[in-house]
């Protein structure tokens, strides 16, 4: 005999739904630059090791603001931290998109990783 299924409340299904956008938000930009590499190398005078460094510029800023970003949710509150992280991505993601310079394009990245380093698990809470 099975277990009837719970029923979830509307403001649960709607959180669950935002932090489901917000984790394919972060999944995409974190995989998007796989596609770019053939380009940057070219245009912004890249190396191997640059193009390597800028790929990695996106997790070292997530690992840098993690323990920042929950300290922060739990002083400012998860609403507030979520539009600030918000607000960072859309700016460095323009910033990223417009950029040539491979310092620019490096920390616009990094700040791509500040921004999306705790979002999901602050708004879980």
């Amino acid at each position: 005999m099975a277990l009837p299924r719970p029923r979830l409340a509307p403001a649960v299904l709607a959180l669950l739904g935002f932090i489901c956008a917000l984790v394919l938000v972060d999944t995409v930009f974190f995989t998007a630059l796989t596609l770019l590499l053939p380009y940057y190398p070219r245009a912004a005078g890249l190396s191997k090791s640059g193009a390597g460094l800028l790929v990695a510029a996106y997790p070292l800023g997530t690992l840098v603001g993690a323990l920042p970003g929950g300290l922060l949710a739990a002083r400012l509150g998860d609403r507030l931290v979520v539009v600030l992280g918000l607000t960072l991505m859309s700016g460095s993601t323009l910033v990223f998109g417009w950029a040539s310079s491979p310092m620019v394009l490096g920390a616009a990245r990094f700040a791509q990783g500040l921004a999306g380093d705790g979002r999901p698990a602050g708004a879980a809470r």
